[in-house]
């Protein structure tokens, strides 16, 4: 396990970059942990993040929002859930469920990212305790959001390893937008199509009327 350093003012442990993704690749193994390990790492998925940034889940929760959540496919479902960190092994209705919730906390309620992500470890039909909850829920947390705490919020032993981590996540950053700038155009580009369609049938039906 890589190096935990205490702080001598707190008693606390300083967790590395290294301690967060050495503990995620445990817990995704299936490996136990302690409660207060649990506990730290959830400390760190607090509502200062900048976990808002990742847009496209945002656009995503408006568009389903119009749409409507039943109108989803069990695989769309099973997709927006695991983008959202939220357990996948879950039936359709429960999957809907889920997801209805976090979109009226996203939007209605303009609950932050960073909450709504850990707000999933508690609703689990009462199966696991809070603490395992909790443990599952990062476990499941999207590689976006692991990056995110991985480059912003802890130190790394390493310079170099830092220095790269940084170098990935800003080219992460690059991708995303612009993802959502070819999304843009498409968007763009289907309203034009759209609008000359409209135009198009206007003056076809104005045509016809002239005929008569």
């Amino acid at each position: 396990m890589a190096k935990e350093v205490q702080n001598s003012r707190t008693g606390e442990i300083k967790r590395t970059a290294e301690d967060l993704v050495e503990f995620l690749n445990r817990v995704r193994r299936g490996s136990g942990a302690p409660n207060e390990e649990i506990i730290g790492f959830a400390k760190l998925f607090n509502d200062d993040l900048p976990l808002d940034n990742i847009s496209r889940i945002k656009n995503d929760d408006k568009l389903i929002q119009g749409e409507g959540v039943e109108s989803l496919s069990e695989a769309e479902l099973r997709q927006g859930c695991r983008e959202r960190g939220m357990l996948g092994v879950l039936s359709v209705e429960e999957m809907r469920q889920q997801l209805q919730d976090w979109i009226d906390l996203s939007l209605n309620h303009r609950v932050p990212s960073s909450l709504s992500i850990l707000s999933r470890a508690f609703i689990v039909s009462g199966k696991l305790k809070p603490e395992d909850a909790v443990r599952a829920t990062l476990s499941s947390l999207p590689d976006e959001v692991v990056n995110t705490i991985v480059v912003t919020a802890l130190p790394s032993e390493d310079p170099v390893s830092e220095r790269r981590r940084k170098l990935d996540y800003l080219k992460m950053q690059e991708e995303l937008i612009k993802e959502e700038e070819e999304e843009e155009k498409e968007k763009e580009e289907l309203e034009r199509m759209k609008e000359s369609k409209a135009r198009k049938a206007k003056e076809q039906a104005r045509a016809r009327s002239l005929e008569k």
